[in-house]
C-alpha cells in the first residue's frame, strides 16, 4: 500500500473528528471520495469502530458516509454490522436517529430486526422522524404500504407543512395506494407551504398537471420576482417530468 494511503488511513480517526464539527451539506460526500479512493475495505474497519463514537457529530458523520456507500457501490462491505447500525435508532440526537434511518433506507434491506426498529421510532419518536421511519418502512418492504395509509393521512391532515412536504416529496413510496391519498393531496393545493409539492403530487399520481399549471399561473402574476421565479422552476419541473413519461 502506498505511503500516503497508509497514512490517511492512519489520520481517519482524527479527519473525522476535524470534518465532523461542523457537519456541512458536503462533508459527507467529500469524506466518502477521500475513503474510497485509498482502499474502503482498509478504512471501513475505523468506521465501524466510530459508529461506537460517544461523539454524535462523528457518528452521524459516519453514518452519512456510509449512506453514500450504499447507494453508490451498496451496502455489501456493512450488511453484518446491521445490529450495531440500529441501535442508533433510540440514539438520544435526533441527527443521529435520523442518518441511521437514512442508511438503513438507503441499504434496502428487507430484515425483520430493521423494520421492528423502524416502527418503534415510528410510534414514538417526534413526528418529523417518526415519518421518516414510516417512509422507509414503505421503501424497504412495499407490502406495509397499506398499513402505512392512517398514519400518512394523519401526518397530510397535520398542521406542519414541513411535515406535509416529506410525505408529498416521497408520495411514489405509496405505489398503488397513492389514490387513496388523493383527496387529501387535494385539500392541500391551496395550503400555503404545500402548493407546490402537493400540485405536483397530484400530478404524479394522475397525470393531470391542470392544479399545478393553475398554481405556475398565478404565481407568474405575483408582484414579487422570488415568487415568479418559482413559478418558472415549478413550470420546468411540470415539462421535464411530463416529457418523461
Amino acid at each position: 500500500m502506498p505511503h500516503k494511503q497508509q497514512d490517511f488511513i492512519k489520520r481517519l480517526p482524527e479527519l473525522l473528528r476535524l470534518f465532523s464539527n461542523p457537519v456541512t451539506p458536503h462533508t459527507a460526500s467529500e469524506l466518502w471520495s477521500r475513503i474510497s479512493n485509498p482502499n474502503w475495505d482498509d478504512c471501513f474497519p475505523i468506521l465501524l469502530q466510530e459508529l461506537q463514537s460517544d461523539d454524535s457529530r462523528v457518528l452521524r458523520l459516519v453514518l452519512e458516509i456510509m449512506q453514500i456507500q450504499s447507494e453508490t457501490i451498496g451496502p455489501d462491505s456493512f450488511v453484518n454490522s446491521i445490529p450495531l447500525i440500529i441501535k442508533h435508532l433510540i440514539h438520544e440526537d435526533p441527527l443521529v436517529r435520523q442518518a441511521t434511518i437514512g442508511l438503513l433506507m438507503k441499504m434496502q434491506i428487507c430484515d425483520n430486526q430493521i423494520l421492528d426498529g423502524l416502527k418503534s421510532i415510528m410510534e414514538n419518536d417526534e413526528s418529523y422522524i417518526a415519518t421518516e421511519a414510516a417512509l422507509a418502512i414503505i421503501k424497504l418492504n412495499p407490502d406495509e404500504a397499506d398499513g402505512m395509509l392512517p398514519f400518512l393521512i394523519d401526518q397530510l391532515n397535520g398542521n406542519d407543512f414541513i411535515i406535509q412536504s416529506l410525505v408529498l416529496e416521497n408520495i411514489e413510496l405509496t405505489g398503488r395506494y397513492a389514490l387513496k391519498l388523493l383527496p387529501y393531496i387535494s385539500s392541500l393545493l391551496k395550503e400555503e407551504g404545500c402548493e407546490w409539492d402537493s400540485s405536483f403530487a397530484y400530478l404524479r399520481i394522475t397525470g393531470d398537471d391542470a392544479p399545478a399549471r393553475k398554481l405556475i399561473r398565478r404565481w407568474k402574476e405575483s408582484d414579487d420576482e422570488i415568487i415568479r421565479g418559482t413559478a418558472y422552476e415549478l413550470e420546468a419541473e411540470v415539462n421535464k417530468f411530463l416529457n418523461s413519461l
